[in-house]
């Protein structure tokens, strides 16, 4: 919920609507839909990885915008198709990545060893993720989910309960989990 009300505040106050309901709708696609859309993720973030990155690089060796944002496009293309080949890895970035921000999310206060303890955890969940796709990507996405859309929430109707915020989105992502499990059991590695 933190890092939703950072970066809110520095959206100007047309845009901060704009961002608040597409990522309530994200958040929740994500809690009940986590594993069937994993390789639209992984692609996802693959594709936006390559592009920062492409971005980047075409502007730090041509400095012209035209080139860099030529570069920024292939290199995402490119990383985008590695990443739904190679998805076992974007699976680990994914989940570590899910559990990382989730236990941001939860963690009070923000202080230096916050982040080291983050990050601990989502890497230790990205390594169970690549070992058990199927439940890590379902629990993680569903916590995450759950988590951030009910910060989400309680942001836009100008609630700061960080105890309410944690409950509500445990019983969210619980319900996220359960659906998930209940209808990808056919599907057991993507």
């Amino acid at each position: 919920m933190g890092q939703v009300q950072g970066m809110l505040e520095r959206l100007p106050a047309e845009m901060s609507g704009v961002f608040l309901v597409v990522s309530i709708i994200l958040a929740l696609v994500n809690c009940f839909f986590g594993f069937r859309l994993l390789k639209f993720w992984v692609s996802l973030f693959g594709f936006f990885t390559g592009a920062g990155g492409g971005y980047f690089l075409g502007n730090y060796l041509a400095h012209n915008r035209i080139i860099a944002i030529i570069a920024a496009v292939i290199c995402g293309i490119v990383l985008m198709g590695l990443a739904y080949k190679v998805y076992l890895a974007g699976v680990f970035i994914l989940c570590g990545a899910l559990a990382y921000f989730a236990m941001s999310e939860i963690m009070l206060p923000d202080i230096w060893w916050k982040f080291v303890i983050c990050l601990v955890i989502g890497f230790v969940i990205g390594l169970i993720a690549v070992k058990f796709v199927r439940p890590a990507v379902i629990v993680s996405s569903g916590i995450h989910g759950g988590i951030s859309s009910v910060g989400a929430m309680l942001t836009a109707l100008g609630m700061k309960d960080q105890t309410m915020a944690l409950v509500a989105g445990l019983a969210l992502a619980f319900v996220g989990i359960l659906f998930q499990f209940a209808n990808t059991r056919r599907l057991e590695r993507v």
